[in-house]
């Protein structure tokens, strides 16, 4: 099992699902996983392949709320993840290097 980064908050799968209030089957792979307070704001970005396709959990919430009930993946491409800005462009850009070269050599 290849290990995923998580940065900010989320320092276990646990974390992401007591946050989100879900449950992370086990056929999902988390590749990236960031949860973010700046005061009393959040944001949280979560990436991961199942069944060979990409998804990626965006949450936000001001102080009144956290994360939960915001577990909506969509559908994605690794090319549209990596044209977007992002706080930790570079940790994810390299997370999805490693994980789709490390996939190659399997």
């Amino acid at each position: 099992m290849k290990a995923p980064v998580l940065l900010g908050l989320f320092k276990r799968i646990e974390d992401i699902e007591r946050e989100f209030e879900c449950q992370i089957s086990s056929d999902i792979s988390i590749i990236f996983a960031q949860y973010d307070i700046d005061g009393y704001e959040g944001d949280a970005h979560v990436v991961y392949e199942q069944a060979g396709k990409l998804y990626e959990v965006y949450g936000g919430h001001c102080s009144c709320y956290g994360l939960e009930g915001q577990w909506l993946p969509e559908k994605t491409m690794i090319d549209a993840i990596k044209m977007r800005k992002h706080p930790y462009r570079y940790e994810l850009n390299t997370a999805l290097d490693a994980w789709f070269n490390l996939e190659k050599v399997q």
